[in-house]
């Protein structure tokens, strides 16, 4: 009997195809609470994720926040 290194089992086609689709639903389901929560009176945003860049785009991800150096919140 020769055994093929690089064949996949069926239970691993069907596992890899359940991880793959779990993945996409908690992609949906995240940017639909992301969208959600627009309307709310704090919404989310990645303005701490921006202002907190680092490495050789941190002036770009920096210059699409409004304030990045938070001296609006002095006043």
């Amino acid at each position: 009997m020769s055994c093929n290194v690089r064949q996949i089992s069926l239970l691993a086609c069907f596992l890899i195809v359940l991880l793959r689709v779990a993945i996409g639903w908690q992609f949906l389901y995240e940017g639909r609470w992301k969208l959600d929560t627009q309307k709310t009176s704090k919404p989310w945003s990645a303005e701490g994720y921006l202002v907190n860049a680092r490495g050789p785009f941190r002036d770009k991800f920096r210059s699409l926040v409004e304030d990045p150096n938070g001296l609006d919140k002095l006043e």
